[in-house]
């Protein structure tokens, strides 16, 4: 079966749907009345990128700050914060940890 056709069977207006309706719902979720907490510090903004996806994935929203210095500068001591609503801090401290521990371990 040839492979050069996979993507024509993928949905994409459905997807791009879903996804608008999502952006709205994380954007509606931070508010200025909403108290917010720094999960996780990171080196470099692909790490906390990575993890907004995989929160965003569960249905967490969050946000990350300082990503256009950190791309920008390129120095070490330019850190990326990730940020969570306080509700929402100790879930996702617990999904990026089962994501790392799961990383750390290869298939035999």
């Amino acid at each position: 079966m040839p492979t050069d056709d996979i993507l024509n069977h993928f949905d994409w207006e459905e997807e791009a749907a879903a996804d608008q309706k999502l952006d709205e719902l994380l954007e509606q979720a931070f508010t200025p009345d909403v108290e917010t907490v720094r999960i996780q510090r990171y080196a470099f903004s692909w790490q906390a990128e990575l993890a907004k996806v995989i929160l965003r994935n569960q249905q967490i929203p969050s946000f990350i700050t300082n990503s256009l210095t950190s791309n920008i500068l390129q120095l070490e001591w330019t850190k990326v914060d990730l940020y969570v609503r306080a509700e929402d801090a100790e879930q996702a401290l617990a999904i990026l940890e089962t994501n790392n521990s799961s990383e750390e371990t290869f298939p035999e």
